[in-house]
């Protein structure tokens, strides 16, 4: 049956996104050039600065779309991603059971977008058609 595409897990496909995601930012690379390198940060910070808390690192780190940014970082939806410790005060949980948890509060509170009445009109029509063509057949 699952060869039909009768069956689908919802966690699993979230597994997938977040491993789209992450090959994703793999393969776009490191961008070198004067801004993602900010000589005058590190002149500004000196060598024994934090450039944590600098505008230019979070603009980089989370990105700025608006700036042209791409974020350096992905940030996962599904994978754990911090320390052993709060890890294991947690439950231990295994990426599946994030992803089933995950997955069970997408579908309880996610609301889809309404589609554009471009496309709802589109849709009205094609329908309309297919069933003209259909009841022509019988």
């Amino acid at each position: 049956m699952f060869a039909t595409g009768m069956t689908v897990s919802q966690a699993q496909l979230l597994l997938d996104d977040e491993l789209a995601g992450i090959c994703q930012r793999f393969m776009s690379g490191i961008r070198v050039d004067a801004e993602s390198i900010a000589s005058e940060v590190m002149a500004s910070v000196g060598p024994r600065g934090s450039y944590l808390m600098e505008e230019h690192t979070l603009r980089h780190l989370r990105g700025d779309p608006k700036g042209g940014v791409p974020a350096e970082h992905f940030t996962p939806l599904v994978s754990c991603a911090e320390a052993f410790g709060p890890w294991h005060e947690r439950g231990g949980p295994t990426v599946h059971q994030l992803a089933f948890r995950q997955a069970a509060r997408l579908l309880l509170e996610h609301v889809p977008a309404p589609l554009p009445a471009s496309t709802l009109a589109a849709l009205e029509a094609r329908l309309a058609k297919a069933e003209e063509e259909l009841s022509a057949r019988s």
